[in-house]
């Protein structure tokens, strides 16, 4: 359970940068960035990558098309960087010799990475149902009544009391201008955009249970 928990958090976590970093952004710095954390988070939840041959391979020059990208800025440099991280990430999850399998594999990932994650919530959730339940019942009656008083105590302080008063209303007002710019960054465009990088980095870090390319490739 707790690496299913850890995976749904590395999974959101990639998708809330993927969606920082490169919002209406060309790749330079933030190709850096986001490198980084998945290269990070594919040997943090498959150790045994750094064994792998191809892995050892493919990792330096996956660097050097990044450090490509950083300094010319090509299409062909960005192209090479997304084929080489494919690539690693496929040698990674994966005990392939050749990179048609380890192609196939990953292809299998994107095709099947929303019935995969869904495998992985549903596994936290029934993990979490067979736990102690959370007296959440008990605490919510015992909070009514102290909440109902301080609500009471607010209005009537707010109500007697001039400099409270002006206090709250200029939260009030930083509250509303918040919520504003709040409203102004989440776009539907943006939304979608995250759902994207939701998708790129759950297919990419999450691989499918199904060996079957693996058994046939050692065949």
């Amino acid at each position: 359970m707790q690496r299913n928990r850890s995976v749904i958090f590395i999974i959101a976590s990639g998708a809330v940068l993927f969606n920082i970093l490169f919002w209406k952004e060309e790749l330079a710095l933030n190709a850096l960035l986001f490198d980084a954390f998945m290269l990070g988070m594919l040997f943090y939840l498959y150790p045994g990558a750094g064994r792998s041959k191809a892995v050892k391979t493919l990792l330096p020059l996956h660097l050097l098309s990044l450090a490509m990208v950083l300094v010319q800025h090509t299409l062909l440099s960005q192209i090479a960087l997304v084929s080489t991280l494919l690539l690693v990430a496929a040698f990674a999850e994966y005990e392939h010799r050749s990179a048609w399998f380890a192609g196939s594999s990953l292809l299998l990932n994107f095709t099947l990475f929303i019935a995969g994650f869904s495998q992985q919530l549903r596994s936290t959730r029934t993990n979490t149902r067979n736990r102690t339940p959370f007296p959440l019942g008990k605490l919510i009656r015992f909070s009514i009544f102290p909440v109902l008083i301080a609500i009471a105590f607010f209005i009537i302080y707010n109500l007697a009391n001039s400099i409270f008063s002006g206090i709250i209303s200029r939260i009030g007002v930083q509250l509303q201008v918040f919520f504003q710019h709040l409203f102004d960054i989440i776009s539907i465009d943006r939304l979608l955009f995250l759902l994207v990088g939701f998708y790129f980095t759950g297919a990419l870090l999450l691989r499918t249970q199904s060996r079957r390319l693996e058994q046939k490739e050692a065949a």
